[in-house]
């Protein structure tokens, strides 16, 4: 995931992915989002890398993005594209902070859930972190990929890998990432000693 304040540009993060990951831009509030948005997606195309637009629509529909991630204040209000968009093959996800949340994005018909936050996260300091008894009981028996998200670092990676998660996402997990060179072809981001994410099968 993308982040103005603490994680890498962009453009730089696209550079460092493997081919078949994804990233989900947020930048929300840049002055030129639109332009932004639209460097970064062609980017992603050329190395083969997902690109989900957050928090807008309509954006994604105008740029052709992959998917559309939904904070979860947005699922309680106008989804007003979202059928077209899934209509164009445009996958949408959600984030859900409760079992209540979650449920409702899998009604929805989300493509994928990131649930956060696993651990306490500078990004939201007042927020407790779910721990992974909590994360367990959220994500119990969903018919959905969950991504973990929050506060996930090299220690934890094997906590988080025995929690029933299709994948995990971060912000400053991947600014402070130490990313090999070939990763683009090994499909593989390592962190120190803990793996991130595997190819696709």
């Amino acid at each position: 995931m993308t982040d103005a304040q603490r994680g890498p540009e962009p453009e730089a993060l696209v550079a460092c992915l493997p081919t078949g990951a994804g990233l989900v831009f947020r930048h929300y509030g840049h002055p030129h989002r639109y332009q932004l948005a639209a460097r970064v997606l062609d980017q992603c195309r050329k190395q083969g890398v997902f690109c989900l637009i957050a928090g807008d629509i309509r954006l994604a529909l105008a740029l052709g993005a992959d998917g559309v991630h939904l904070p979860e204040r947005m699922m309680q209000g106008s989804l007003a594209g979202l059928q077209t968009f899934r209509r164009r093959g445009g996958w949408p996800t959600a984030a859900a902070h409760s079992r209540a949340a979650a449920l409702s994005a899998v009604r929805l018909g989300v493509d994928g859930l990131f649930v956060s936050p696993l651990f306490s996260t500078p990004s939201h300091p007042a927020a407790k972190g779910l721990g992974i008894l909590r994360f367990r009981q959220i994500i119990r028996d969903l018919q959905c990929p969950v991504f973990a998200l929050g506060g996930i670092t090299a220690d934890t990676l094997n906590r988080v890998a025995g929690a029933g998660v299709y994948g995990v996402a971060g912000i400053s997990l991947f600014a402070t990432a130490e990313i090999h060179e070939d990763s683009r072809k090994t499909g593989e981001i390592t962190i120190k000693e803990g793996v991130v994410r595997k190819g696709a099968d």
